[in-house]
């Protein structure tokens, strides 16, 4: 009975992806397409399913179908992204080949139709919030006391956030060098360092320390985090990824850093004005605004990383605190190509 059930199971699983291939052929209606593809990224949250495609390799015959696709209607990066988004944040994760990271990046690069242009989109991006809405609270529900990471919003969805939120998960596992090689050649670390230069020349500090920051910026620093723990997964003890983003663009990375420090130097001090603080506001932004050495002794910022989650954390409308220590692991990883640095010093 077990074996008739398996080959039942299998025999439905490659009529998915037989179904998905078809759908994907020249002359399919727009729409057909994104149902197919929507279809399979609910098949996947299937551990079942993710085996099969696993054992099968079916990941890159499927992930470079849909790369060759992407641009068939400007709905289809979206069920595409929900996909790759689901299966990067599966237990076993997704197998960070060429077509893997090819297909993400170009789903990272993507832009969603202006609001309203798009029928076709705006229905896409309506079934796939209803999908990503049900797993994340099956997800929460079964996390048994544990933590359960979920910051996309039917607002600020899009393939782009989808797929950079893959990134992180993609780029978490680079334990193998060779991945950690594979994600420079394959243009993930310059894209992530040239956002967050992009990021961090458009976020502004808060006029008057009464003022709260808009959506749009609150996406824009969840955004800067996570290019930011992609940048620190991709140089952790890879030599070769930190020299090269020191140096990539007139070292873009180390600039946006100086300039987060600035940003939050501004939050922290906005805060504790409120607060009737501002000795310490003060004290805080000298040490770290004052020198770019100081990056040299990670120990003595320990305190700040303290003080900034309990400051910050219940004070604004958006938790800083992970981007605040993401910053100054990536700034102690890049910078340590620069300056001695005792490696035991490094912020957990």
């Amino acid at each position: 009975a077990s074996q008739i059930h398996d080959h039942g199971e299998t025999v439905e699983h490659k009529g998915d992806i037989e179904y998905l291939q078809s759908s994907l052929s020249d002359g399919t209606a727009p729409e057909l397409r994104c149902l197919a593809v929507l279809q399979l990224a609910r098949k996947a949250l299937k551990p079942a399913f993710r085996q099969f495609l696993r054992s099968s390799n079916s990941y890159p015959i499927i992930f470079r179908r849909l790369e060759a696709q992407l641009d068939a209607s400007p709905a289809l990066p979206l069920p595409t992204a929900l996909l790759v988004y689901l299966l990067s944040r599966a237990r076993q994760g997704i197998p960070p080949d060429e077509a893997t990271l090819r297909l993400t990046l170009a789903l990272a690069k993507s832009s969603a139709p202006p609001p309203g242009t798009s029928a076709d989109y705006d229905k896409t991006k309506a079934k796939v919030w209803d999908t990503l809405d049900k797993w994340s609270s099956a997800q929460t529900a079964t996390a048994a006391g544990g933590s359960f990471s979920f910051e996309v919003t039917s607002e600020n969805l899009s393939a782009s956030f989808l797929a950079v939120e893959s990134l992180v998960y993609i780029s978490a596992r680079a334990s193998d060098p060779k991945l950690k090689e594979a994600l420079l050649n394959h243009g993930i670390l310059q894209f992530s360092a040239a956002s967050l230069g992009d990021i961090s020349e458009s976020l502004q500090p808060l006029p008057d320390p009464d003022s709260t920051h808009s959506p749009e910026s609150l996406d824009q620093l969840r955004l800067a985090e996570r290019h930011l723990r992609i940048l620190e997964h991709c140089t952790l003890m890879a030599k070769g990824n930190q020299t090269f983003l020191v140096s990539f663009k007139s070292s873009v990375v180390l600039t946006a850093v100086g300039r987060l420090m600035g940003f939050f130097v501004a939050e922290l001090e906005a805060v504790m004005v409120r607060r009737g603080e501002v000795r310490a506001s003060v004290l805080l932004g000298n040490l770290i605004a004052g020198k770019t050495k100081g990056i040299q002794s990670m120990s003595s910022l320990k305190p700040i990383k303290v003080m900034f989650q309990l400051g910050i954390e219940n004070s604004v409308d958006f938790s800083l605190s992970d981007l605040f220590v993401s910053l100054l692991t990536t700034a102690y990883h890049l910078m340590s190509r620069h300056f001695t640095a005792d490696p035991s010093m490094i912020i957990s």
